[in-house]
Order: C-alpha cells, then sequence, then structure tokens
C-alpha cells in the first residue's frame, strides 16, 4: 500500500524554495571570503528576482582585496570626505582617466599642480571672508594625500600622464629658437678658446655647487658629497650649453645631467622620474629667465648697450686669464687712422666690443683690426648671450629646488 503524502500547499513550496535558495547564498557568500552570519535575510518571503538583487548588493559593496603597505598607506591619506573608488564593482576606467589627468597637472615643476589648485582655493577662501593661508595648506595637504594614493592605485595612468605633460612642455624648446636668433654676430669676432671653454664650464660648476650649499645652510640640511659633485658636473654642462643661447635646452641638459650624475656617485641606478622633474624645471626656469634676459638688454638704448657690451668684454677679458689695463682709454693710429680701443689688456690685447646685431666695425677700426691682426680682439654680443646669461642661474637653482620637492613629502 502506498504511503500517505499530504499535498504540499503552494504556500508551503514557496517558503521552502526560499530557504533553499537562502542556503545557497550563504554557501555561495561563504565561499568567497564572507562570514555567513554577516548575509542576514529580510523576514519576509523574496522572489527570485529579490533574491539576485540581495546577492548583487552584497558583491558590490564586498571588501576590497588585500593591498600592499604602500597603497594601504595611499587609501589612509585620501582627502577628508574622500570615498575609495577602488570599492566600486568591475574595473574603474573613469577614475584612472582622473588619475592620468592628473598626472599631466602635476609633470609641472615647483609641484605646479599642487600649489595652483591651492592658490585658487585660497583666493575663494579670502573672498568668502575665510582665513586663504589655512585654506590654502587645508588644499595642499588634500593634493598631496591624492597624489599619493594616484601613485599607488593608479601607477600606470599617473606615469602615462606624467610623460604626456613632459613631452607638452619639451615640444616648446624648439620655439624658443625664434626668439634666440636675433641676428648674427660680427665677421671679424673672435672666437672662443679652449682655455676659456674650461674657464666657463668649471666656473659654472663652481657657482651651482655654491648654490647647494647656501641652500642647504638657508634650510639646515647637509646634502651628500655626490649631489655637490653631481651639481657640479650639471652645473658645467649647463653653462657651456647656454652659450648657444639657448636656455631651456640648456636647462633641461643641465639638470638631467646633474640627476643622473648624483645618482651614480651615489652608488645607485639613475632614476629616470627624478631626472625628468630636473629637466623639466631646468627647462621651464631657463626659458623664462632666458626670455626676460634678452627682452632687458632689448630694451636699451643704444649708448647702454654700448656699455653693456664692454663689461661683457671686460669679463671675456678676465676668463681668458688676462687683465685689462685700468686708466683712461688711448687712441692708437694704425696706418695714421686714430681708433680708440675699448680697452687694452696686460698682454699688449687692443679689445674693441660690440653689442647688437646692427653693430659694425667703423672704417677706422677695421683699418685696426687688419693692422693688428691677432692682436686686436673684436667681441661681438648679441641679447641672447643676455638670456643665456639670465638663464643659468635660474635653471641651475630651479633644478635644485625640483630635487628638494622630491623627497618624501611630510
Amino acid at each position: 500500500m502506498a504511503r500517505y503524502r499530504p499535498a504540499r500547499s503552494r504556500a508551503s513550496s514557496f517558503i521552502e524554495d526560499v530557504i533553499r535558495k537562502s542556503h545557497q547564498a550563504t554557501r555561495l557568500l561563504a565561499a568567497t571570503g564572507y562570514k555567513p552570519d554577516a548575509f542576514v535575510l529580510p523576514q519576509r518571503p523574496l522572489s527570485a528576482n529579490q533574491m539576485r538583487t540581495v546577492l548583487s548588493q552584497h558583491f558590490r559593496n564586498r571588501t576590497p582585496p588585500v593591498r600592499s603597505a604602500s597603497q594601504a598607506d595611499a587609501v589612509a591619506r585620501l582627502p577628508p570626505g574622500k570615498a575609495d573608488p577602488s570599492l566600486r564593482h568591475g574595473p574603474n576606467i573613469w577614475e584612472s582617466t582622473k588619475a592620468g589627468f592628473r598626472g599631466i597637472a602635476d609633470s609641472l615643476p615647483f609641484e605646479g599642480g599642487n600649489v595652483l589648485p591651492a592658490a585658487v582655493w585660497a583666493a575663494g577662501a579670502a573672498l568668502s571672508g575665510s582665513s586663504p593661508g589655512q585654506a590654502f595648506y587645508r588644499r595642499l595637504s588634500a593634493e598631496r594625500g591624492q597624489d599619493r594614493y594616484d601613485e599607488a592605485m593608479h601607477p600606470t595612468a599617473r606615469s602615462v600622464g606624467k610623460w604626456t605633460g613632459t613631452a607638452a612642455q619639451m615640444a616648446l624648446l624648439p620655439a624658443e629658437g625664434i626668439f634666440v636668433k636675433g641676428g648674427a654676430r660680427l665677421a671679424e669676432a673672435a672666437p672662443m678658446l679652449a682655455r676659456e671653454w674650461g674657464v666657463v664650464g668649471a666656473t659654472g660648476g663652481g657657482i651651482s655647487a655654491a648654490s647647494r650649499g647656501m641652500s642647504d645652510y638657508l634650510h639646515g640640511e647637509r646634502s651628500s658629497a655626490a649631489e655637490y659633485a653631481g651639481d657640479f658636473v650639471g652645473g658645467g654642462a649647463d653653462a657651456l650649453l647656454s652659450r648657444f643661447g639657448y636656455g631651456g635646452a640648456a636647462g633641461a641638459a643641465g639638470g638631467a645631467t646633474a640627476s643622473v650624475a648624483t645618482d651614480v656617485l651615489d652608488g645607485r641606478a639613475p632614476s629616470i622620474e627624478h631626472m625628468r622633474q630636473a629637466a623639466v624645471a631646468g627647462a621651464d626656469s631657463g626659458i623664462l629667465a632666458g626670455a626676460a634676459g634678452r627682452s632687458w638688454s632689448n630694451s636699451l638704448r643704444p649708448r647702454q648697450k654700448g656699455d653693456l657690451g664692454e663689461r661683457l668684454s671686460l669679463a671675456r677679458t678676465l676668463i681668458g686669464g688676462d687683465l685689462p689695463r685700468f686708466g683712461p682709454k688711448r687712441a692708437v693710429y694704425p696706418r695714421g687712422r686714430k681708433t680708440i680701443p675699448d680697452h687694452a689688456t696686460i698682454r699688449r690685447m687692443l679689445v674693441e666690443a660690440k653689442f647688437g646685431p646692427s653693430a659694425h666695425l667703423s672704417r677706422n677700426q677695421r683699418v685696426a683690426y687688419e693692422f693688428y691682426g691677432p692682436g686686436y680682439r673684436v667681441d661681438s654680443f648679441l641679447p641672447r648671450d643676455v638670456g643665456a646669461i639670465a638663464a643659468f642661474p635660474a635653471a641651475m637653482i630651479g633644478a635644485q629646488i625640483e630635487q628638494r620637492h622630491t623627497k618624501p613629502l611630510p
């Protein structure tokens, strides 16, 4: 005789189905690392669609994966009120894209990508009656925390952004040549001698090392011997290349050379990131200072330009290891033609200085040039030389300041 089985109502079948699905959901959550007791079902029956909705909510709010120490520190340093975007479900392309754009901004030297938003924030606070100083430092701290987060969570996007911004800034270097040209030197101008090149390089290196010493004194720090030697090498390269008038290109080369030399002398592999930062800082500083120097010298009156050329000529005499004779200028009479050189040296060299692209030798000066030969030196200076003189220290100091910014932020 067959066993009697009471007919199950539709309601009891629905309840059993809900219980079975809840057990399946609990096992599924336990397999993914959740505690089963953390999954609490509502006290009412759930349909299959409602069950899927509950499960999807749990999966979207799941605990983030295990992170490295740097990543955990980056999340901990997020600005106040900033949620961790990695908690969202699936790959977050939008967050990586924003990290890339922030990387472009952070390619600017001297923390430009952080300082500029902080300055705008401070201006807004001042207009609203709040303290601009406190607003500036709060925003700067928030921007630095965002940088740490991007470096840990979106390193590739941030690197791509930085190098994109760097390439855009370096693309401006060829445009510097449009403003640097500004005429040619006199055909009679004396070329620089090997001794003069050597003195320029050594002087540039010494000034660069001295600048680091002064910076250490002002900041109460002490740089290593490798850093001083690296600055000497980079400063020498910057000074030598500045002779061609391209302050931006010379600054970029000098900053990168100093960074690489410092790393090598310290016994570590050269840092591409530090080299990029030093090159950008040197290039931007050199371009701005070089443009200011050229503009200033071009704005001088003719007599002032003549005085400037004479001073530059005296400096060249000293660089060449000679000394000018002091006293009033004396006229000379080559072939009966009178001319008054700008100065004479102890080694009996007569020197005539010219400044500007329109400067030229007079008829008597040309006779003296032909009559005395190597004993009559013609110095021809252009506005781009003044730009190079201004660009060299600016690029050198800019690269050194950027090197201090690359140290771990407080």
